[in-house]
């Protein structure tokens, strides 16, 4: 009893040192890692200024190891390298990324038409007047009028009025621009056909796409990519 007890100790023994040299062989090969340092990542990126950037190559393989690496944003290469390293080493590659050419993409944001006949009507105004001194009508545009609010036209009684107007403002998130277009046609005497149209539309700035790919000597491909939001410009 005793040596089958021994015997089987033996076996479990021989099992566990199996495995063990099983998991040994399989990490025997060595890895490597490439990653951004994120206290280097910036919110976003600003048109005339400069971050810099770190990513990081750490080798974990068994004999040294070069490194090719190549740095890219929006497609555009902006460094390239190599490194050489010995197990357990790692190396910090810093990156200045700045952004030169913005490029914006177009957001509706408003779009609206309204059609408003008016008769008798001399002048129409945005601001509501009853009757002026000269005893001439003075007709405002109904309560759902949107446009301007001091908007005052004196209508030519011999031809068509077509007027636009633009508004630009300057946003955190891009530039935002107003179209107006106020166009009145006359159908006959003292009646006017009045179309009203607005649109608003911002011009985004494009996010940039920041690319980094390291090559090893072992023939192993390594890639990082990060997009960034563009503020100003």
């Amino acid at each position: 009893m005793v040596r089958r007890e021994t015997y089987l100790l033996t076996i479990i023994v021989i099992l566990l040192l199996g495995t063990a040299v099983v998991i040994t062989h399989r990490s025997s090969g060595g890895f490597s890692v490439v990653y951004f340092d994120n206290s280097t990542l910036p919110a976003h990126l600003s048109p005339g200024n400069v971050s810099t950037i770190v990513f990081v190559i750490e080798s974990h393989e068994n004999g040294e190891v070069g490194y090719s690496f190549e740095v890219s944003l929006d497609g555009r290469i902006i460094k390239n390298g190599s490194v050489s390293l010995s197990p357990g080493e790692s190396v910090q590659v810093p990156v200045e990324v700045s952004v030169t050419n913005v490029t914006y993409e177009k957001v509706p944001l408003w779009n609206m038409t309204s059609v408003y006949n008016v008769s008798g009507a001399l002048n129409i105004t945005g601001n509501c007047v009853a009757v002026n001194s000269s005893g001439r009508s003075w007709v405002c545009l109904p309560a759902s009028y949107k446009g301007p609010s001091d908007l005052n036209f004196l209508l030519n009684t011999n031809g068509n009025v077509s007027v636009v107007e633009f508004s630009t403002n300057n946003s955190a998130t891009g530039k935002v621009t107003t179209r107006f277009e106020l166009d009145i046609l006359k159908m006959g005497e003292e009646r006017y056909l009045v179309t009203v149209r607005e649109t608003r539309i911002m011009y985004a700035p494009k996010n940039v796409l920041l690319e980094v790919t390291v090559e090893s000597s072992r023939g192993k491909v390594y890639h990082l990519t990060r997009s960034f939001p563009v503020v100003g410009g």
